[in-house]
């Protein structure tokens, strides 16, 4: 880990600013299927939205190259981050029927292009090594929020959800817009940014889209592509699946409410135990070499701890409250560092200018394999509550076995890129 103050200075700043979109972020995420239900939605219909959502954010990862490398990555952020969660979350806190919440899905999902742009903001600039502890800390505020949804709970336990949640919207509006507005001013552009942003002056937008088709066949040649390929789609459907969690923790494992709402705490402190205590034994056990291979390591075993866990919590007996509590805490503390590595593993296996380009298309194809899996997982949680998850369990294996595959590669050449220009297609 390398330590916080000789991070870059996007880094830092996005860090230290993380918490006003954290403290709102997961609460309302974790009690979204509680809010839809309680708005008349069934979980068939909530599933369609999830793939709306995944539907609408293939489109926009593929506009998100062309548009960060035109506008720049803090002009981006900015824009579509006021879009897809200042806008989003006011139309949630007013909405009342299930068109009300496909129309959010699709605001949210403009979430995508700030994704890439984002990303690129807080790690262009930074050293291969740094790369895992930027997103681990970024993950990890994500997961403190947990102990804000705890507080959220009792809010909601006493106010009731339709009460509580559209008040809890309207506060996180405003407390997000205020972070998009304080980073988009103390940030800068980044080396790779401003080479871009004069790159692309002058040059239409629409060849520059089509020519996404060419990269996007050169990438799929390259096996360190397809590998994150896979560890990227394998996390996205698995946090689809996990949407139904909080029903299935209530309804089939009679969990009370009150403890439910303790789990996401639980998970935020172990999370911290995990970054600053696990990970750091893990890097430093990992053996010598590039640092593509160290992140696959650590990668693959976050996969299988997280099918560990997975495992025992299908498997619960009724009304284990305190089991309940440390195996699912531990699956949210475990989905942070696969998806810290996961990350890292892909941003150290590009070169700088094919970076932003080459995320924004793993991204897409992505959402595009996971469009369905919004739908499936409804109507498995419809047909037995306990599928969805199992099927998370099968795909926390599928992504230890590729991560020990990345493992092999990294010893086939430590400076070995993905093979993809995204320069040369989008001149």
């Amino acid at each position: 880990m390398t330590a916080f103050s000789l991070l870059p200075r996007n880094a830092r700043i996005c860090v230290l600013i993380e918490p006003l979109w954290a403290m709102f972020g997961p609460l309302v995420l974790y009690y979204s299927p509680l809010y839809q239900e309680a708005r008349g939605l069934d979980a068939v219909q909530m599933g369609i939205v999830n793939s709306a959502g995944i539907a609408a954010g293939f489109v926009f990862f593929l506009l998100a190259s062309p548009i960060t490398d035109r506008l720049g990555r803090r002009w981006t952020s900015l824009i579509f981050d006021i879009l897809s969660w200042t806008v989003a979350m006011l139309v949630w806190a007013f909405a009342r029927s299930f068109v009300w919440f496909l129309v959010a899905a699709v605001l949210n999902a403009l979430v995508r292009i700030v994704i890439v742009s984002w990303n690129m903001l807080i790690t262009e600039d930074a050293q291969a090594g740094q790369r895992s502890t930027i997103h681990g800390w970024m993950y990890l505020i994500g997961s403190t929020g947990g102990i804000v949804t705890f507080v959220g709970g009792l809010f909601v336990a006493s106010k009731g959800v339709l009460s509580a949640l559209p008040v809890i919207y309207v506060l996180g509006s405003v407390s997000m817009t205020t972070m998009f507005l304080i980073r988009h001013l103390t940030t800068q552009e980044t080396k790779a940014g401003r080479i871009l942003m004069e790159k692309k002056k002058g040059k239409t937008f629409l060849p520059e889209l089509f020519a996404q088709f060419s990269l996007a066949r050169r990438a799929l040649a390259d096996k360190r592509f397809l590998a994150s390929l896979c560890v990227f789609v394998i996390a996205n459907i698995i946090y689809t699946m996990d949407f139904y969690r909080v029903l299935f923790l209530g309804e089939v494992k009679r969990i009370a409410p009150v403890v439910v709402a303790l789990i996401p705490a639980v998970g935020a402190l172990l999370s911290l135990g995990v970054f600053f205590l696990l990970i750091p034994k893990l890097e430093a056990r990992s053996p010598s070499g590039n640092q593509y291979g160290k992140d696959a390591r650590i990668l693959s075993f976050a996969s299988l701890f997280c099918a560990a866990c997975q495992a025992v919590v299908i498997f619960l007996p009724e009304s284990s409250a305190l089991p309940a509590i440390l195996a699912v805490g531990m699956i949210q503390s475990g989905y942070i560092v696969l998806q810290t590595f996961r990350d890292a593993v892909f941003m150290n296996g590009t070169g700088e200018l094919d970076r932003g380009s080459l995320y924004s298309l793993v991204q897409a194809l992505t959402f595009l394999v996971s469009i369905p899996a919004g739908w499936l997982g409804g109507w498995l949680y419809s047909k037995a509550p306990a599928f969805p998850f199992i099927v998370s369990l099968v795909l926390y294996l599928c992504c230890f076995a590729v991560a020990r595959a990345m493992e092999t590669m990294a010893g086939e050449g430590a400076d070995a890129r993905i093979k993809s220009s995204a320069e040369s297609a989008t001149s």
